[in-house]
């Protein structure tokens, strides 16, 4: 073999380049490894590329779009670490009247009741955030799973008003 070198940078490039799967084994460890933050305050069509993120929402009265015919596990986490503002609602759309939320909502608001938010996976195409909603009371997490289908799961509210289903989603 020679004795030629390359760079540091080289390396990199060609390590950061590989388009390949990481199979870890059992017992391995991945220290370190956070989730990226999108901040979003107006009107915004999610991708692809956002897959991953927790989207952070703030501001009032603008829709999210999600995208169109995703691959399976497409996922999104929404929060609001700012106040909603009485503005309006901040609606999330999926593809309108071909792509649909199924799922629950947890009420975390006193004690278990019935007023957890369900989605149906056949007519909601809407997940809305209340005008006015506090900060910090809402995590929804979505995943698209196929079959026209974006699973709402590990979602909650602490006050269940905050959350509501939608059948007018404007993402056509």
């Amino acid at each position: 073999m020679g004795s030629k070198r390359i760079g540091l940078a080289r390396t990199q490039a060609l390590l950061e380049n590989l388009k390949r799967d990481l199979a870890l084994g059992a017992g391995t460890q991945l220290s370190g490894a956070m989730k990226k933050v999108k901040s979003v305050s107006s009107a915004t069509t999610l991708t692809e590329a956002d897959s991953g993120k927790i989207i952070d929402l703030s501001g009032a009265n603008y829709v999210v779009k999600l995208p169109k015919d995703p691959t399976a596990g497409c996922e999104y986490t929404f929060i609001n670490t700012a106040a909603i503002g009485a503005g309006g609602t901040i609606n999330i759309d999926a593809k309108d009247g071909e792509e649909y939320f199924k799922g629950t909502v947890f009420d975390l608001e006193g004690t278990v009741d019935d007023a957890n938010v369900s989605f149906n996976g056949s007519s909601h195409d809407q997940l809305k955030f209340a005008a006015s909603t506090a900060a910090l009371e809402n995590m929804v997490h979505v995943m698209f799973i196929g079959a026209n289908t974006w699973l709402i799961y590990h979602s909650w509210s602490l006050d269940a008003s905050d959350i509501s289903a939608g059948t007018s989603s404007s993402n056509a």
